[in-house]
């Protein structure tokens, strides 16, 4: 096998960390026990749910946020809480065909085979964690490194689309909830990403400046989507540690950007945007030198 210069973490998060994210889980669920209560033997944690109840422990919850970034269910239902219920619906039929209304929307129609998805923003920053992932699993000079590039660029374009989807639709969704916001889609069509988030920040209150480091990450990895979108040289390069820089800077970048935005108007953050903010460190491997 040829060697790998990416590696990413086994793990995302520290047990100190994991556990910390844990108990905010369990806090906005109305959970109001200690630590040390909810780490005794025995105790068990119960999320209710319409058709079957999920029970787990503290410490399984910690081990999963640890690993995965996240503790699916629990988030999901607290994202289904505070800020509605998203679905997906697809079909094989070639014949049928499958449709999503949205409050506000009319909607979208789908012939079959195809699918509609109301997540768009969630499986935008899905694309993020898997093109990450790739781009560490093919970081070798297997096909010169080809797979890798392709991977690398997909996922730098994850990284800026889930952002500005996310903000996009969300001064959608302020245009849609207060009479006071005007904002015709041809003025939206012509805001840059930049205008999207200054815009969204002065309607729900902040200032530019609270940005800090989540935004200077993100310009980063925007100005490396743009050398590959927008070249202004015939020749495009690819370094490995540059790579792996910006492999690093999602989680600040993308993640806590958006995961930032979510509770400023009230929201628990989407699941995949606890994973990437909580996306596990890649490093470089230097490879080995022969025998």
């Amino acid at each position: 096998m040829a060697h790998r210069f990416i590696e990413l973490s086994s793990h995302c998060l520290s047990y100190k960390a994991a556990e910390a994210h844990a108990m905010r889980i369990l806090q906005a669920l109305g959970n109001t026990a200690s630590k040390s209560s909810l780490q005794r033997p025995g105790a068990i944690l119960t999320l209710q749910r319409p058709k079957s109840p999920i029970q787990t422990t503290f410490a399984e919850l910690a081990a999963a946020i640890r690993i995965g970034g996240a503790a699916d269910q629990f988030e999901w239902h607290l994202r289904t809480q505070t800020s509605g219920i998203t679905m997906s619906f697809a079909t094989d039929s070639e014949t049928a065909g499958v449709g999503l209304e949205h409050v506000g929307y009319h909607g979208e129609h789908a012939k079959g085979p195809g699918r509609v998805s109301g997540s768009v923003v969630e499986d935008l920053l899905e694309d993020v964690l898997i093109f990450r992932r790739a781009v560490a699993e093919t970081s070798s000079m297997e096909k010169q490194f080809d797979d890798c590039v392709r991977n690398y660029r997909a996922y730098l374009h994850a990284c800026v689309s889930s952002v500005d989807a996310h903000f996009g639709l969300e001064l959608w969704r302020l245009a849609q909830a207060r009479p006071d916001v005007r904002l015709s889609d041809d003025r939206m069509r012509g805001m840059s990403i930049e205008e999207k988030i200054d815009v969204f920040y002065d309607l729900v209150g902040g200032r530019v400046s609270e940005k800090g480091r989540t935004w200077a990450e993100f310009k980063l990895l925007k100005d490396s989507r743009n050398a590959f979108v927008h070249p202004k040289r015939p020749i495009n390069k690819f370094e490995a540690r540059r790579a792996l820089d910006d492999l690093n800077r999602c989680q600040l970048g993308v993640g806590t950007l958006i995961r930032d935005a979510n509770e400023r108007i009230g929201q628990w953050p989407q699941v995949n945007a606890n994973k990437v903010a909580h996306a596990p460190p890649a490093r470089f491997v230097t490879k080995p030198r022969p025998a």
